[in-house]
């Protein structure tokens, strides 16, 4: 928490009376014989619990404030992160190449496994309904009629399968 000795909490907390902080009276105390004074049917144990309310309130005020203060950003702030974050031409030229190898295996991996005699063509369309088209196993096994175990099972065979390829396919692309 900044400024904590500054802080109404603070105050509150470490002094013996009840401190109120106004932005307008500014601080204001008051004593156990003022409290007492201030209505005879008021006791010592009347003080004690409004003292502690008031650390109480204070402290709470104080944690939502401290939470708040952590949550808000300056947008300048923000412009100097994302600046940091900036690459040299040398990485960006290196990751445009890391992402041309991928997308490249991909789509050669892609047609490996499409043009694989050894896949059923049932095994083909429901990797492209759930990989590709984002289709849940629930309705790819209500649409062919099978239990949805099984689909899951041949699609975590196909994904291997397809991975495969794919490992294949950027290793190849890097000895080129």
């Amino acid at each position: 928490m900044k400024n904590y000795k500054n802080s109404s909490y603070a105050a509150n907390k470490y002094s013996k009376d009840i401190v109120y902080n106004s932005e307008v009276s500014g601080s204001t105390s008051i004593t156990l014989d003022d409290f007492l004074k201030s209505d005879p049917t008021l006791t010592k144990a009347d003080f004690e619990f409004w003292k502690n309310w008031s650390d109480e309130d204070y402290r709470v005020e104080s944690k939502e404030t401290n939470n708040q203060t952590k949550k808000d950003v300056l947008f300048t702030s923000l412009d100097e992160v994302v600046a940091g974050f900036e690459l040299s031409i040398e990485e960006q030229y290196e990751e445009d190449e890391c992402e041309s190898i991928y997308l490249t295996a991909v789509r050669e991996a892609m047609h490996r496994f499409l043009n694989d005699k050894s896949i059923s063509s049932t095994t083909k369309e429901r990797f492209r309904l759930h990989f590709i088209n984002g289709e849940r196993v629930l309705d790819i096994s209500e649409r062919h009629g099978v239990q949805s175990s099984s689909v899951c099972k041949g699609l975590k065979k196909s994904l291997n399968k397809f991975k495969g390829y794919f490992f294949l396919c950027v290793r190849e692309i890097m000895e080129r």
